[in-house]
């Protein structure tokens, strides 16, 4: 799982129901913090290094998690980057760093799992309510959100004749993550009353949807995309 606030906050939902946990992401220092974090809840938890839009870090870290784990039951496909930057001065370089985490790294990091979930499994890709709306940050952000989505739908076809479910949480602006924490109190305040709830989603909102769709409640939802942003935008 690569830790961002939302998915640390599922890691330890995981956590709690007795899931030992393998923690992808690309700065150690974070990956030891949630891992001695998760450690409390009694369950086994082992970090990784990782950019999953490198192909050949996904498969080193792979083997490592088959050498440790065995086998895989669930994976959360979290990465993403948002550079923000306009379309007037967007670059090449900012464009890959965007597509790539959400293609490459759900393809990777997908195929690589499959491969060690021998029982059947699920996979929740994350994406974002601006692949459905454009939003107004870069124009790569909600276009690697709508591969992610698409993938999605390509897995749930692929992987069904191994008995593993692939489908993805879609939310709207979250309080709490590293995208917003910056925010000052009176933004945040503006976007919740733009809301039909009018509150912004937390961590733990996007954490039960992921639950739900890892869970055998979801046992018969499949390349579906699941809405969470309180009526913001509805399908």
């Amino acid at each position: 799982m690569e830790l961002s606030g939302k998915v640390a906050v599922t890691a330890r939902m995981l956590a709690e129901k007795g899931c030992d946990l393998a923690l992808l992401g690309r700065r150690m220092e974070k990956l030891e913090e949630a891992k001695k974090e998760l450690q409390s809840c009694g369950v086994r938890v082992e970090a990784f290094v990782c950019d999953v839009a490198k192909e050949g870090e996904v498969k080193a870290v792979f083997a490592k998690i088959r050498e440790a784990f065995g086998k895989i039951d669930f994976l959360v496909n979290n990465a993403g980057v948002n550079t923000y930057t306009s379309l007037e001065r967007i670059t090449d370089a900012e464009i890959n760093a965007e597509i790539d985490v959400k293609s490459k790294g759900i393809i990777f990091c997908t195929r690589e799992a499959a491969a060690l979930m021998v029982n059947g499994g699920a996979v929740v890709n994350l994406t974002s309510v601006n692949a459905f709306l454009g939003g107004r940050s870069s124009p790569a952000y909600p276009a690697s959100n709508g591969v992610a989505n698409t993938l999605t739908k390509y897995f749930a076809v692929k992987l069904v004749e191994k008995s593993i479910r692939v489908n993805a949480v879609a939310p709207g602006f979250i309080e709490g993550t590293g995208f917003t924490e910056n925010l000052p109190a009176e933004k945040l305040a503006q976007i919740a009353a733009q809301n039909p709830m009018k509150r912004n989603a937390t961590p733990e909102d996007v954490a039960k949807a992921i639950y739900f769709l890892l869970s055998d409640l979801s046992g018969y939802v499949n390349g579906h995309t699941l809405h969470v942003n309180g009526g913001y935008y509805m399908n």
